[in-house]
């Protein structure tokens, strides 16, 4: 719902073309900040037009779904490479948001006001304010997560036995055709390198620089030691296409054992990046659990 409304106020402030059914469609949207940020569109794409979008969405982690007035939450919105520059874009997104309201739209959505924005990097739990409610100024990030700070924080880590992912949000991956429900740490990794790869390439026109096949490989000693995972169904209401459309995938955790300081910056990212299917709307979204 957050996505969808963040897409909604966007669209009403910013597309250039109102009456068009998608941003593909769309002869402008080279220009247009809502499809360079929420519905990407490449013709010259080698996986098709659709690609990775350079955000990803947080939810509220609390599973409350009823908020009455003066109830408070929070919710996180990451931008990847040149995407960074859109944040304008998005706060007064947000903002709109909270005029709009978020919720079923036939019904009374429940408005808010945007009281604090924070910057905020995972890699140190460090944060810093750039917009408070009342005050016009919103203040430049001066905290990107790049790779030198995410292989930095590698650097403090030991030789890394195992690793714990706790799967904070649904996490919905195909492998072979077929969705994954029980997770390997080789599949995890195939699926992971894909998004990363996938998002390097829409966000920068680049690539994140491992050597994937190298890493496939090593990936084969990592084993499952503790497997807590359970599969959860959650449907999604999409606008554009009139119907339901399951996000659903599994949450909890489970903890890989081996040798996984190859893995460990790409891992990172991906608790930043989200992996899977529906990262944009907030699936695939992990934490990570060093054990030594």
């Amino acid at each position: 719902m957050i996505r969808g409304a963040l897409f909604g106020s966007l669209r009403q402030d910013f597309c250039l073309d109102q009456q068009g059914r998608t941003c593909a469609d769309c002869g402008m949207r080279q220009a247009c900040p809502v499809c360079s940020l929420l519905a990407t569109a490449d013709e010259d794409s080698p996986r098709g037009i659709e690609v990775a979008r350079p955000c990803t969405v947080e939810p509220p982690l609390e599973g409350q779904t009823l908020y009455g007035t003066g109830d408070r939450f929070s919710f996180g919105v990451t931008l990847f490479g040149d995407a960074a520059d859109l944040l304008p874009y998005v706060i007064i997104g947000a903002r709109r948001m909270g005029e709009t309201g978020v919720g079923n739209r036939y019904r009374a959505p429940g408005r808010f006001v945007v009281q604090r924005i924070e910057a905020f990097d995972p890699t140190s739990d460090r944060s810093q304010e750039i917009h408070r409610q009342g005050e016009s100024l919103v203040r430049r990030p001066a905290m990107p997560v790049t790779h030198e700070v995410v292989t930095s924080s590698c650097r403090l880590l030991n030789s890394l036995s195992g690793a714990t992912l706790e799967l904070l949000t649904p996490t919905r991956l195909v492998a072979d055709g077929a969705l994954v429900k029980r997770l390997t740490f080789p599949v995890f990794l195939r699926r992971l390198l894909r998004r990363l790869t996938d998002l390097t390439r829409t966000a920068t026109g680049g690539h994140p620089g491992f050597d994937h096949e190298a890493l496939l490989q090593q990936a084969e000693d990592v084993r499952v030691a503790e497997d807590r995972t359970r599969w959860v169904d959650v449907p999604s209401y999409s606008s554009r296409q009139g119907r339901f459309t399951p996000i659903g995938g599994l949450v909890g955790e489970v903890t890989f054992e081996g040798d996984l300081k190859p893995f460990a910056p790409w891992l990172i990212w991906g608790s930043i990046t989200h992996v899977g299917k529906d990262a944009t709307k907030g699936g695939g979204w992990y934490r990570l659990r060093w054990r030594n």
